[in-house]
């Protein structure tokens, strides 16, 4: 005699293999988009004002300024005139020497309106030459 088969009963909760496919899908949409690597380079801040005194004197001062119109960077050495650059390649070039003066200190001083990322290439290629010794100068905000 031929028999049929036994047939399972269904249940009687909710089928789960869609919702747990979707998850899965989100899941690894999540990992290949939210692989965004966040760069941070550290910033000392003097403790009081006896240290920023200290750590500010007796040194060639190399005065880079930031702005938001062209021309985009201004740098001058102690008391000498400012030089005023477009491109980053020519700053670059410019600022490259003074660094390899042996006791010498960097102050940046970005307008409120410049380009975060300006700010970013100056501290980049500092740290790139291993320069340490940086100061960024900020005005106090204005209520």
């Amino acid at each position: 005699m031929i028999r049929r088969p036994t047939s399972t009963l269904p249940s009687n909760g909710p089928e789960l293999t869609p919702l747990i496919d979707i998850v899965f899908i989100v899941v690894v949409f999540l990992l290949l988009t939210a692989n965004a690597q966040v760069l941070s380079l550290p910033v000392d801040i003097p403790d009081t004002d006896s240290s920023l005194a200290k750590a500010i004197s007796h040194k060639q001062t190399i005065t880079v300024g930031i702005h938001a119109n062209s021309p985009h960077w201004v740098m001058s050495v102690q008391d000498s005139t400012d030089v005023h650059f477009d491109t980053w390649q020519g700053f670059k070039d410019a600022l490259i020497p003074q660094l390899n003066e042996p006791a010498s200190r960097v102050l940046i001083a970005p307008d409120a309106d410049a380009s975060a990322e300006r700010l970013l290439q100056v501290l980049a290629l500092l740290n790139e030459r291993t320069f340490s010794d940086v100061h960024i100068l900020m005005e106090p905000e204005k209520h």
